[in-house]
């Protein structure tokens, strides 16, 4: 088992191949977004992944916005083949550690998930395991086809005592969802106003 960088030349075909078996289209973003965000570097971006006997076994992504002190877990996946040998939780570790290299005094991380009619997520008691709790907002992720945001919960790990955590949302969301995916500002501030 070996960590590795994900690069537009290295591994980003398997991962694009893994992650499109994986999401469903309303909430999968196009290759360009990975991309995109690539290109904001690595004080900014991380795409990380697991490599076992030369396969993409897992991949994490995530975002760190040293300003506000917050990351941004994107993306856990991994290969069905390699379940169920922990490695999205070492890929979990892996992001905060790498998160706190990158910025000394982070101060949140958070990640969305999927939530069914009755606003539970599927993966609620695995991101409970570490630490992370349902954030009480009414949060949405943007509409990544040019259609209707996607009602979804949010996770918040706080790390330290932050009084500032809805400005880190806030400017997380923008990050990601303006400077990645191209979402308008204005519209990201609709979506923010509703929060």
């Amino acid at each position: 088992m070996k960590f590795i960088d994900i690069t537009p030349h290295y591994f980003f075909d398997e991962a694009m191949a893994l992650y499109g078996q994986t999401f469903p289209y309303e909430i999968r973003e196009s290759e360009d977004v990975f991309l995109n965000s690539l290109r904001m570097g690595s004080e900014r971006y991380h795409f990380v992944g697991i490599k076992i006997d030369d396969r993409l076994a897992a991949f994490i992504t995530f975002h760190i916005e040293k300003d506000h002190h917050v990351g941004f877990i994107v993306y856990l996946v991994v290969h069905p083949d390699f379940r169920g040998q922990k490695l999205a939780a070492k890929l979990i570790a892996y992001a905060e550690a790498r998160m706190l290299t990158v910025d000394g005094r982070l101060e949140t991380v958070m990640l969305e998930c999927e939530k069914d009619v009755f606003g539970s997520s599927p993966l609620e008691s695995f991101y409970n395991k570490f630490d992370y709790y349902c954030y009480p907002i009414f949060y949405m992720q943007p509409g990544l086809h040019g259609d209707a945001p996607v009602p979804m919960n949010l996770f918040i790990k706080q790390l330290r005592d932050s009084s500032t955590i809805f400005l880190a949302i806030t400017q997380i969301y923008i990050a990601k969802y303006n400077e990645a995916n191209g979402i308008s500002l204005t519209t990201l501030q609709d979506y923010i106003s509703r929060m």
